[in-house]
């Protein structure tokens, strides 16, 4: 693994920053209680209904997704989908009302399922098969260790600082780390790692 790790560099670094994108994103989700409740003030029913919003952005943007994903290269998934998690993240940060925060849950549920498929067809294609399960089970160590520091971390600050301010912070990161896997996705020397995906989605669509 750390041979394979060493020798494909590009592969494991867009990876990595869509593994920490998301690390990030849980951080934020572990006071998304405290958040709305507390600060933008939201009662126990329109909490409740919050969540059935993102249930259902997620589950269309899944629908639209079966529909499309012949249509849409494994690049626009990965950096579409992470820059529009992103800019839901950052309307919920700046929300102060039920209908600002819904519609940036809705965003971000609608667009999760872009990134995160994106993600799962780059890893699949990338990563041999018979190293899959060693790979992911090591990284995903890692990424639990970084999800609970993380987590203990926008704790910590939303102690000293006004929690917003932690979620603002968290949102830019967020669309920060869109914006570079966006440029790696998108660069043109990095074209081949995505072409033979492509062209296999553009034969497939073509029998259809």
């Amino acid at each position: 693994m750390l041979r394979f790790s060493r020798n494909h560099p590009y592969i494991v670094t867009v990876y990595f920053l869509a593994q920490f994108f998301m690390i990030i994103a849980l951080g934020m989700d572990a006071q998304e209680v405290v958040f709305a409740r507390k600060v933008v003030g939201l009662s126990e029913s329109e909490y409740g209904l919050l969540i059935s919003v993102t249930g259902i952005g997620y589950v269309a943007g899944s629908m639209v997704l079966s529909r499309t994903a012949q249509k849409i290269s494994v690049r626009t998934m990965i950096a579409v989908g992470h820059l529009l998690v992103a800019a839901g993240y950052i309307i919920y940060a700046f929300s102060y009302s039920f209908l600002a925060i819904s519609a940036g849950f809705l965003l971000l549920g609608f667009f999760n399922a872009f990134s995160g498929t994106g993600v799962l067809t780059f890893f699949q294609n990338h990563f041999p098969q018979d190293m899959m399960g060693r790979i992911s089970s090591i990284y995903g160590l890692f990424q639990s260790l970084l999800q609970i520091l993380f987590i203990l971390l926008i704790g910590f600050t939303g102690d000293l600082f006004p929690l917003r301010s932690s979620i603002v912070l968290a949102s830019f990161v967020c669309l920060s780390i869109g914006l570079l896997l966006a440029w790696m996705v998108y660069h043109p020397a990095k074209r081949a790692f995505f072409a033979e995906a492509e062209a296999r989605d553009h034969s497939a669509g073509a029998t259809r």
